[in-house]
């Protein structure tokens, strides 16, 4: 498989720029699936807490100022020019070239600087080891959700390459939330000598129940920590392991219960089984599904 990535030019422009790359506080979502969920979920709940909370996403839905938002607040279409100028001028002054998400990700971060957020969070563009996102040193917490087929011509032919470049984001001795759904994650952080929480052998779904139209309610555990009846505004069976890996990231950053609770049952996301209703009471289910099983996720759901 050839690498055609490289953290390099990045690198190289960043450092001219700033040293938040470096410092600032980072909580980095990678994985196939829910990994835009997962850094919601984190997000809102950080907000609830009080913490002036940057969330950097991509692609988006409607609005392209959508990717980077502070306290679920775009950022301006007026500053992100001008962010990209800068971080444009600065590449060609040095003579390295970007792609497109390595400018945008160079945005994100020196907006967060700006405006002084106290945490970010960072979804994982494409695989992990080699994303622009893994610039980011000062990881609070690394989460990896589950793994599937993904961008295979880039990231690997098998599961376990894929999981491996997914792998990549795990900072040496800083704590790992794995809901992967496979053995790969935790051996990759086992080996970084970074302490790792597993779905279903470190925290756990207790007492599952739906209302019958895939809205869910469950227990969360984390060893003699737990939240009971924790209620995901969105819908999906997917969305009670995602929002359960959002709340073992949050209990690793020692957010409060309430905050938790908050950011679970009020964060909705465009395009995860959104149901509209059009005039003449036209009704459609739109939802972003283009990995084989979120597509099963949604053939579920129908």
């Amino acid at each position: 498989m050839a690498k055609i990535f490289t953290l390099i030019n990045i690198r190289k422009v960043l450092n001219e720029l700033t040293d938040a790359h470096i410092k600032s506080p980072v909580i980095s979502v990678a994985g196939t699936n829910g990994k835009g969920s997962v850094a919601g979920f984190i997000a809102s709940s950080l907000a609830a807490e009080g913490f002036s909370t940057g969330l950097y996403t991509s692609p988006h839905i409607r609005n392209f100022t959508e990717r980077i938002k502070i306290n679920g607040e775009n950022i301006s279409n007026t500053h992100l020019l001008r962010l990209y100028r800068k971080v444009t001028r600065e590449a060609k002054g040095l003579g390295v070239e970007l792609s497109k998400f390595e400018k945008l990700t160079g945005c994100a971060i020196l907006y967060f600087e700006q405006e002084k957020v106290d945490v970010s969070v960072m979804e994982v563009g494409l695989g992990g080891r080699l994303d622009a996102t893994n610039v980011c040193e000062n990881r609070l917490v690394s989460v990896i959700t589950k793994i599937g087929e993904d961008h295979m011509d880039f990231l690997g032919e098998t599961i376990e390459e894929i999981a491996q470049e997914k792998a990549g984001i795990i900072k040496p001795g800083r704590p790992v939330v794995d809901a992967s759904a496979t053995s790969l994650i935790r051996l990759a952080a086992h080996k970084a000598g970074s302490p790792v929480f597993s779905l279903g052998k470190d925290f756990f779904i207790s007492n599952l129940k739906s209302d019958g139209r895939e809205r869910y309610e469950y227990d969360f555990i984390m060893g003699n920590f737990t939240i009971d009846k924790v209620a995901p505004a969105m819908s999906g069976r997917h969305q009670v392991d995602n929002s359960a890996a959002a709340l073992a990231c949050l209990h690793l950053a020692d957010i409060s219960r309430e905050s938790m609770r908050t950011g679970i049952t009020k964060t909705r996301q465009k395009g995860r089984l959104e149901e509209i209703t059009l005039p003449g009471d036209r009704r459609f289910l739109i939802d972003v599904a283009h990995y084989p099983d979120a597509i099963i996720a949604l053939k579920k759901y129908i």
